[in-house]
């Protein structure tokens, strides 16, 4: 069955996002309510927090539907001051983050705030995790070179190299070197 309509009663608007029309969804996010507007706005963080999360159905990432910032992280206002969903998600249930300590996405999805996708990290972790594909050969860590594919894994300044003639080889070798070198936060190998 093919929703056509907001889900609010006698609202003739095409559905956006949970079965609601832009403007009712905009009230639900602001107000808690999606017939709000002359209700009070939401100041309680954790209510805000609430009203702006979202399970997916086909994984188990739990998605903030809030405003995010420009490189896609959601933010939440937290006694004023903006602070990252996912950090606000990770201190509630374990409490402050150490300093200079990052919080890691296992999942790779900036806009999830499920904490048991969120962990602990050191800056340098939390740049191996990242996925950085390279766009010849469409896998991590793996580039054209010539008819070679080469390998190439750097932890601490210690560089790891090789040249295979199939991509497949080379794929299963950065894996196994990403995994040797970084272990949890080796990241994934290709989108």
């Amino acid at each position: 069955m093919t929703v056509t309509a907001c889900c609010v009663n006698g609202c003739a608007k095409p559905p956006r996002t949970r079965g609601l029309c832009a403007s009712h969804y905009h009230r639900l996010q602001r107000y808690g309510d999606p017939l709000g507007g002359s209700a009070r706005k939401i100041l309680d963080p954790e209510e805000a927090f609430l009203a702006r999360t979202e399970p997916l159905i086909w994984s188990d990432c739990i998605i903030w539907t809030g405003a995010t910032t420009g490189r896609g992280y959601g933010a939440i206002a937290v006694d004023g001051n903006p602070v990252p969903a996912h950090r606000y998600a990770y201190e509630r249930e374990h409490g402050p983050i150490p300093r200079g300590a990052l919080i890691d996405h296992s999942c790779w999805n900036r806009s999830c705030v499920n904490v048991d996708h969120l962990r602990l990290a050191t800056p340098s972790q939390n740049v191996a995790n990242k996925s950085k594909i390279n766009a010849a050969s469409g896998y991590r860590n793996v580039y054209a070179s010539g008819k070679k594919w080469r390998v190439v894994v750097t932890r601490a300044g210690e560089r790891r190299t090789g040249a295979f003639a199939e991509l497949e080889d080379a794929v299963a070798a950065a894996a196994e070197w990403r995994e040797a070198a970084w272990a949890e936060f080796a990241g994934k190998g290709h989108e």
